[in-house]
């Protein structure tokens, strides 16, 4: 499959031909990864970009591990067992809009959006109902949700 996904992306590009065969595209994406990884030990197969990677590596590794690496598990075993969510603005020719959405981890799938043209408590909350009701979680069930509990998140509402 993954050499099948490989030999035509060039013209159709991953995320299409993973919607037509059956693998997630974050999973020809982790292959593609370890194939780089192997590839580490010649630099001449190496781009600058990932040669420049492999020197800074020991220090984001330091970093990681110095701010608490045990409490960043944003993977799971199944899907509706944990969501991550945020926002971000986008510029347009028309002022600034704001996105959020909610990720279901394990899928890495976006699952719930709303845009805003003002950063309001309401408008994240309205992205979460969205996942809520469009994967139905199990009531009372393991389901977490994280954010980066910004003013947004915390609100009274």
């Amino acid at each position: 499959m993954i050499a099948f996904i490989d030999h035509h992306r060039g013209a159709y590009g991953v995320e299409p031909i993973c919607k037509v065969v059956p693998i997630a595209p974050s999973i020809y994406h982790a292959h593609v990864a370890r194939r780089h990884v192997a590839r580490r030990l010649d630099p001449s197969t190496c781009s600058a970009r990932a040669l420049r990677d492999e020197v800074l590596r020991p220090e984001i590794e330091r970093v990681f591990a110095e701010n608490f690496d045990v409490n960043r598990v944003f993977h799971t075993p199944a899907p509706n067992q944990l969501w991550l969510s945020d926002f971000t603005y986008v510029s347009t020719w028309s002022g600034f809009v704001y996105v959020a959405f909610v990720i279901d981890a394990y899928a890495r799938r976006i699952v719930g959006w709303r845009v805003s043209r003002t950063a309001h408590a309401s408008f994240v909350l309205d992205a979460l109902e969205q996942a809520r009701h469009e994967r139905r979680p199990a009531h009372r069930g393991a389901l977490v949700h994280h954010s980066d509990r910004g003013s947004q998140y915390v609100s009274i509402r």
